[in-house]
C-alpha cells in the first residue's frame, strides 16, 4: 500500500475517533481528551482538529475549554461531503 494512501487513511481514522468521543460524551473537557489522543497528535495538531471541527460546526468551545458537541445527527450525504472536506 502507497504510504500517502496509509497515511490519509490513519488521519481520516484518527478524526472519526476523536469526532465519535467528543459525540459520546456530549461535552468534556479539552485537556482530557487531549490525554486520551497524546500518543497520536501533537498539541499544535490536537488544536488543528479542533479548530476545523468548530469552524465545520461540530462542537463550540467554550472559554474554560470545554468541548461540546453541537452537530445534529448528519444524512449520509452530508457526512460524505464532511469527510470530502478532510481530503
Amino acid at each position: 500500500m502507497n504510504l500517502t494512501i496509509k497515511k490519509e487513511q490513519q488521519t481520516i481514522k484518527l478524526l472519526r475517533d476523536m469526532q465519535e468521543t467528543i459525540k459520546c460524551a456530549k461535552e468534556i473537557r479539552s485537556g482530557h481528551l487531549y490525554a486520551v489522543f497524546m500518543g497520536i497528535v501533537s498539541l499544535e495538531e490536537y488544536n488543528q482538529i479542533l479548530s476545523f471541527f468548530k469552524n465545520t460546526g461540530l462542537i463550540e468551545i467554550t472559554p474554560s475549554l470545554l468541548i461540546r458537541w453541537i452537530k445534529k445527527e448528519v444524512s449520509a450525504s452530508d457526512a460524505s461531503r464532511e469527510l470530502a472536506m478532510v481530503k
